[in-house]
């Protein structure tokens, strides 16, 4: 069966690596950039320690997946929300009349709030699972197909301890690449920028 083709779809959103290391869970974004997201660890608690998720970070709204543009500049804000709180303490450091202290107040206020909701709609579709040593190594010698069946099973294993924050992107196995090909105009006609074909 070594000849299964796989057909994914190209997600739109950040790509990001789901790190769970010393039972803490942090994420990394495609240039490095790492980042953390409070209040929702528990969500990540299924993941086995010293595991690296290899997936994409979108925003839904309604059960629905923004478009790239806006839901790609919420996760942005949200990766960089750590500088902007900084930027605003300074703001309030400075202030000097009461009418600056509020104003530096309410927009600390405002982004707390934005970012609540960013983290609620944050959700993950991930495509492969490898160790945090083998992500150090940038290599894994386990076949894919054997990576995936593992990240399948670890998903379906967990499914009730999920807060729908991580699923298995839609993957559909195929025998050649003519059907593949065919796949992938479908998500491009569906408004997807096409496929992953492994």
């Amino acid at each position: 069966k070594h000849n299964t083709i796989f057909v994914q779809k190209k997600a739109d959103g950040v790509f990001s690596y789901i790190i769970k290391e010393d039972n803490q869970v942090k994420f990394q974004t495609r240039n490095g950039t790492i980042y953390y997201v409070e209040g929702i660890e528990k969500d990540f608690d299924f993941i086995p320690n010293n595991t690296v998720l290899v997936g994409e970070a979108l925003i839904k709204s309604n059960g629905k997946e923004l478009d790239r543009k806006t839901g790609n500049g919420l996760i942005n804000k949200l990766i960089k929300s750590e500088g902007s709180f900084e930027t605003l303490e300074k703001e309030y450091s400075k202030a000097i009349t009461p009418k600056q202290k509020e104003n530096a107040q309410i927009k600390q206020l405002q982004l707390k709030q934005q970012l609540k909701d960013i983290v609620e709609g944050l959700h993950f579709e991930v495509w492969d699972m490898i160790s945090v040593g083998e992500f150090d190594k940038g290599f894994s010698v386990e076949l894919y197909s054997s990576r995936l069946a593992r990240l399948e099973k670890l998903l379906n294993s967990n499914l009730q301890n999920i807060s729908n924050r991580v699923s298995l992107i839609e993957t559909i196995e195929v025998e050649n690449l003519e059907i593949a090909e065919e796949i992938a105009e479908q998500y491009i006609s569906q408004g997807y920028e096409g496929a992953i074909i492994k």
